[in-house]
């Protein structure tokens, strides 16, 4: 019965652990957008003012010399055009205009988009070209002015999706390469989900995601929905965490983040069960969910508390905390991120990358391949996070109009290809079915995430931004020392300590018996 569910699949490019979601423009012109929790709105890059990566990556190859001469961003003229290189576009863009696509060499091919005959924003006060830029508090630069076009999405049963008359942002200065897709609550009714409930696509502006394995790295967006075989163990919903420090909102109209109340990170030794708190003052933190950052941001105390227990140290050439690759992969740590009476539970593997300084891959002195933490101190973004490493480990849902978010560990034993979906040069038209029957899939509604067990915070926390971030300026010696030299990671031998949760490792806060 799924099959007939309404979801869309999300991709990854290789090596990456951001999610797409594919789109066309009403001359089935395609593009990917990246999954964004942190705003409403779709916003989608302009092609006639932003170059593609690829001739933009080729000029500054060919014209390194001139570039290193020139303060200013230098010009590309190309395609009747003169392009000032700040900024380009990947896997798509959108045109008001002709689009003018490179062939060879100096030749050009020209094909004509649809006309110039845009739709007028429905929303009152709204205008095609009205200035537009969207807040977001991770620092992501998008830049543009309001616009007006039918927007088209295929689901995962090849169903066509429609917006009609659909308002976005379309961006003329980014510091990312792929627009995005804003499943945020949004307090003015529009944006992609509340432009779903208007075409009775779904009954309420909420969203659940499940991430596969990393064996077939793809995803599902279910808008609207809860599919319970996504999910393993417990399923428990909270209420979202109030925020301040967002200087465009007012009491009345707050964007929904979802934000959550973190109340203990724990170390596991998968070999004996021995755990281990890396929370040493034992208060909770709110934190947000990011599915655009590589990073998460945490307390500077968590992050020398898990040093400690994996003999990690921390290099100021990088601005990375860094370890021996052989500790996480041969000992198999196991974090568990504690929310109320939920555990999700994450090997620390998955919250690693290979580390490379200067194109160089690593090693420590002793031979021993090097790995970066993809952990960082909320001391330099502003605020508390949990990015996209862990997010692609948690089956998620999330209430807007409601105010509640559920999570739950994602089913890792659940084995689907994308080969189980529909895909053809003929997508048929979707009808919302009817699941009253259904005892493993319902709708979102207001107020309630189906099958979820509700869990009443009593003393919740607030969840505070701040402009005023500054460097890692307050880690103990101990991990201080290691340099970089030639490929290697050379240290001074003062983090080389011991541990009682993980073998040859250090001891640190609050030990668990459960």
């Amino acid at each position: 019965e799924d099959h007939e569910l309404l979801q869309f699949v999300l991709t990854l490019h290789d090596g990456d652990t951001l999610y797409d979601i594919v789109l066309q423009d009403a001359n089935n012109n395609s593009m990917q957008v990246r999954i964004d929790f942190l705003q409403p709105d779709i916003w989608l890059m302009n092609g006639d003012e932003i170059l593609q990566c690829d001739i933009y990556n080729q000029w500054f190859y060919d014209h390194t010399s001139l570039y290193s001469m020139n303060l200013d961003p230098p010009v590309l003229t190309a395609f009747n055009n003169d392009w000032e290189l700040v900024d380009c576009y990947d896997y798509g863009a959108f045109f008001t205009s002709p689009i003018i696509t490179k062939t060879q060499g100096d030749s050009v091919t020209t094909t004509t988009s649809f006309n110039s005959d845009f739709p007028t924003p429905t929303k009152p006060g709204v205008y095609n070209g009205q200035p537009y830029s969207i807040n977001y508090v991770n620092q992501i630069l998008a830049d543009g002015e309001l616009f007006s076009s039918n927007l088209t999405f295929i689901s995962s049963n090849n169903k066509v999706i429609e917006l009609p008359d659909f308002t976005f942002n379309l961006v003329n200065d980014s510091n990312v390469f792929e627009g995005g897709l804003g499943l945020a609550g949004n307090p003015y009714g529009s944006g992609f989900l509340d432009s779903l409930k208007l075409n009775e696509y779904i009954n309420s502006s909420g969203y659940s995601l499940f991430f596969q394995n990393d064996t077939r790295p793809f995803g599902l967006l279910l808008p609207g929905s809860v599919n319970t075989k996504y999910l393993s163990g417990d399923f428990y919903e909270f209420d979202l965490i109030n925020y301040t420090g967002i200087n465009d909102n007012d009491n009345n109209n707050f964007v929904k983040l979802p934000i959550l109340q973190l109340d203990d990170l724990i170390i596991e030794n998968s070999k004996n069960g021995n755990t281990l708190s890396l929370n040493s003052n034992l208060s909770s933190i709110g934190v947000l969910l990011d599915p655009r950052s590589y990073y998460t941001y945490l307390p500077l105390e968590t992050l020398v508390n898990l040093a400690m227990q994996i003999n990690a140290v921390y290099n100021y050439q990088t601005d990375r905390w860094i370890v021996q690759c052989d500790n996480v992969y041969e000992n198999q740590p196991i974090l568990q991120f504690v929310f109320g009476p939920l555990k999700i539970n994450i090997e620390l593997s998955a919250f690693t990358s290979e580390a490379y300084f200067n194109s160089q891959s690593l090693q420590f002195n002793n031979g021993e391949k090097a790995c970066f933490l993809q952990f960082l101190p909320s001391s330099s973004s502003g605020y508390f996070s949990l990015g996209s490493d862990f997010i692609r480990q948690i089956y998620l849902a999330v209430d807007n109009e409601g105010d509640k978010i559920a999570l739950a560990n994602t089913n890792q034993n659940l084995d689907i290809n994308l080969k189980d979906f529909s895909f053809s040069n003929n997508p048929s038209s979707f009808h919302p079915r009817n699941l009253t029957n259904s005892k493993s899939i319902d709708y979102i509604s207001s107020g309630k995430i189906p099958f979820a067990t509700h869990h009443k915070i009593s003393d919740p926390v607030t969840w505070s931004y701040s402009t005023n971030t500054d460097s890692t300026t307050d880690i103990p010696a101990r991990f201080l020392g290691a340099v970089i030299e030639s490929g290697k990671i050379l240290t001074n031998g003062q983090s080389d300590t011991h541990s009682s949760i993980l073998p040859g490792m250090a001891s640190a806060a609050k030990e668990n018996t459960t």
